[in-house]
């Protein structure tokens, strides 16, 4: 009897490790979704995609692409898509994380990537303004732009994971525009991205 006690008490453990594992996985999961949108103004997580243009109205072409792979979630069962942008910056080889802006947003990416393995990276300026008129933060959104094969444009939104993923980004972006800009008029550089 003693050793049937023993047993049961040790799977309750057991089951109450794994709940706590799993409830510490949400918390890491819901930490992160704050950590990307600490910098937003409420009012700018609520705005709408709705005024992007299908011929990719005022989206720049950052010359990057945004890649995806497969990787294998703690429980080792799970499988997730993980989204990045790859490239050098100063002969320093870079990797910057990206998220959906939301949960939902994944799904809206594996839309736009279907099924393929990178898609170009565009962004747009955007500005937070007070009721005064004065600018309170500005930046940049990015997005994970494809076409199908009848023309129709696909978009979703992407975050850096963190603030240096941020920063690296913009790096690299313009690295990329610069070396862009002197591919065109006949130079070359070192500094590459994508």
């Amino acid at each position: 009897m003693a050793t049937k006690e023993k047993v049961t008490e040790m799977t309750v453990e057991q089951e109450k490790k794994e709940m706590e594992k799993a409830e510490e996985a949400r918390v890491l999961a819901a930490q992160a979704v704050a950590e990307n949108s600490e910098e937003l103004e409420d009012e700018e997580l609520l705005e709408e995609d709705d005024d992007l243009d299908a011929d990719l109205g005022d989206l720049e072409d950052t010359g990057i692409v945004v890649s995806r792979e497969k990787f294998v979630a703690t429980n080792k069962k799970t499988k997730y898509w993980g989204y990045f942008v790859s490239g050098t910056v100063r002969k320093k080889a870079v990797k910057v994380s990206l998220n959906a802006p939301d949960i939902g947003g994944y799904d809206v990416l594996d839309i736009v990537f279907d099924g393929a393995k990178t898609v170009p990276l565009y962004r747009s300026p955007f500005e937070v303004k007070d009721n005064d008129g004065k600018v309170t933060a500005s930046g940049y959104r990015y997005y994970a732009v494809s076409r199908d094969d009848e023309g129709m444009l696909y978009t979703a939104q992407v975050k850096p994971s963190r603030k240096s993923d941020q920063a690296l980004l913009e790096m690299m972006i313009k690295a990329q525009l610069k070396l862009a800009e002197k591919q065109a008029e006949g130079g070359g550089s070192d500094v590459s991205a994508g």
